[in-house]
């Protein structure tokens, strides 16, 4: 009797509370109908704890950076908890020209070099400003 009494308080304020529920293993939808293994409901977020929705994933705004002007770019991505490592992807809309080398500093860390090739920086100048890197 306690224990029916636990799962559907538990039931109650998850619902009113908007709880989650972290999964040790994979989440496995099982059904006949492609509707009924669905998860439907998700906020859509970039954050770093939330899920990534299929909106959001398609739009790319959760890797997407506009710096201002100047020789190093800085943005600010909230999906990244820490400095970028190998291999992130990002979408940089280019800022006003400027003269020397560009750079990025992400959400603090850097500034990163942008290079065109090995050892090849790629100067501000040479690049339209509003063009996708």
């Amino acid at each position: 009797m306690h224990r029916s009494a636990f799962l559907l308080l538990t039931c109650i304020f998850s619902v009113h509370l908007g709880a989650q529920v972290q999964l040790d293993r994979p989440l496995v939808l099982n059904s006949a109908t492609d509707t009924d293994r669905q998860v439907t409901g998700l906020e859509a977020s970039g954050a770093p704890a939330a899920v990534l929705t299929t909106a959001v994933a398609r739009s790319g705004s959760y890797r997407v950076g506009a710096p201002g002007s100047g020789e190093i770019w800085s943005i600010t991505v909230e999906a990244l908890t820490s400095a970028p490592v190998a291999g992130t992807h990002l979408v940089i809309i280019t800022p006003a020209a400027s003269t020397g080398a560009a750079q990025l500093s992400v959400n603090g860390h850097g500034p990163y070099p942008i290079l065109s090739g090995p050892n090849t920086p790629i100067m501000g100048a040479d690049i339209e400003p509003g063009t996708l890197l």
